[in-house]
């Protein structure tokens, strides 16, 4: 697929009333990937979180490093990492409400949504792929 057809339109995906939740599952219960999930639900968060002074993809990267050391965490049988995952929290609060920000409430909402989802291990690991699709098309964005 060509690298013109990926890219959206930045304009009208910030205003986007409907992205107001991230669903990782199709079936809760059963636990099935939403069939979207790593392909147009990362794209357009990936366009929504782009802005040109917040969320550089440095800092972006910085949380997805967080993540993986903790999925590695929980793939090592670590009981704790998932508790100790959600100090993200406090670590995204910290990134929003510095005196200079250096991520917006895009950035903020697309973790805080992805949160959502994340009630054990499995899902933390979804998570985990989501994360790195947002990454590979927000390189898309972030030029």
């Amino acid at each position: 697929m060509a690298k013109n057809n990926l890219k959206l339109n930045w304009k009208e995906i910030k205003n986007d009333k409907t992205m107001n939740k991230i669903i990782f599952y199709k079936n809760t219960s059963e636990k099935i990937i939403n069939d979207e999930l790593f392909t147009n639900i990362a794209n357009r968060w990936a366009c929504k979180v782009s802005h040109p002074k917040f969320n550089k993809p440095t800092q972006v990267r910085r949380f997805f490093d967080f993540t993986k050391r903790h999925i590695n965490a929980v793939k090592k049988n670590d009981k704790n990492a998932l508790i100790n995952f959600r100090l993200i929290v406090s670590k995204i609060t910290d990134a929003r409400n510095k005196k200079e920000p250096v991520i917006n409430q895009d950035f903020e909402n697309f973790i805080f949504y992805s949160l959502k989802n994340i009630n054990d291990e499995k899902d933390l690991i979804i998570f985990g792929k989501f994360f790195e699709a947002f990454l590979g098309f927000y390189t898309l964005y972030s030029k």
